[in-house]
């Protein structure tokens, strides 16, 4: 009886050690199928945009020059998205068509006949359903509204600048000024607005000598793209004939921009369909 409850225990603890010996086993065959279903989970939003890029319709509604639309432009070039460039020829075709656009303004772009409106609301909405990369326009709450308060910084620096080209749009009436009262205001922004906030973004692009770009580091953001275009195309050329000194910080943010090779390749084709 002794030897029998004595070999039961020993088969007891043979059967419990043996059970010990197989649990690692089975938790070392878990770990791939739970690292297969992380990165699943981690890659997911990565193959939704990178699917996107391949399927989605998108177009474009602007006139034929820069303007607005040049940053939305360079930014579905650089990522990658093809997509309709519908430019008016006339001013008459596109008002035939403000009736039908929700604000009765362009840039208008579609995306799967999604109606979007104003160019930096834009630019934020290209670079979270496309940007594999993350950096164009940061997850982060906080590095976001980096982006978000120089997009605006640009806003505010042409401000002024709007309501002496395009009196009406900005409710002020034809005949406000006389030729030598516009051309006054005009000089006072070119001489002393415009320069104070060119320098305010020399200053900040200056803090990381090692970069060309508005938040450092080696690629650009939505901001860069809006800084870029919109002071070369208002303020760098002379295409309304008021050329200015651009701070060199500023300039090489400019030539930055414009030297991405997506950007580059986009202007080549341009100026041949031209």
């Amino acid at each position: 009886a002794r030897a029998s409850r004595s070999t039961r225990r020993m088969s007891t603890s043979d059967n419990m050690a043996s059970s010990a010996n197989a649990m690692p086993d089975a938790a070392v065959l878990l770990i791939p199928t739970v690292m297969i279903v992380v990165a699943a989970a981690l890659l997911a939003p990565t193959i939704k945009k990178l699917i996107a890029k391949k399927t989605s319709s998108v177009q474009l509604l602007y006139f034929d020059l820069p303007g607005l639309g040049e940053p939305i432009r360079f930014l579905l070039a650089h990522l990658g998205v093809p997509f309709e460039d519908r430019r008016f020829k006339a001013r008459e075709e596109f008002i035939a068509l403000k009736p039908t656009l929700k604000f009765g303004q362009v840039p208008c772009l579609k995306i799967d006949g999604q109606e979007l409106f104003q160019s930096s609301a834009i630019l934020r909405a290209l670079a979270q359903k496309f940007d594999v990369s993350g950096m164009l326009y940061p997850a982060d709450a906080c590095l976001a509204s980096q982006v978000d308060g120089l997009i605006a910084q640009v806003s505010d620096m042409t401000q002024g600048w709007g309501p002496l080209r395009y009196r009406e749009r900005f409710g002020f009436p034809a005949d406000l000024f006389t030729d030598a009262a516009q051309a006054k205001c005009q000089a006072f922004y070119l001489s002393d607005t415009l320069p104070r906030h060119l320098e305010y973004f020399a200053k900040v692009l200056s803090a990381d000598a090692s970069s060309p770009w508005l938040c450092g580091g080696a690629s650009p953001t939505i901001a860069d793209f809006y800084l870029a275009t919109v002071v070369h195309n208002n303020f760098a050329t002379k295409e309304w004939g008021t050329p200015v000194a651009i701070p060199a910080a500023v300039q090489a943010n400019i030539d930055a921009l414009y030297g991405l090779t997506a950007v580059k390749a986009f202007k080549a084709a341009e100026g041949k369909a031209k």
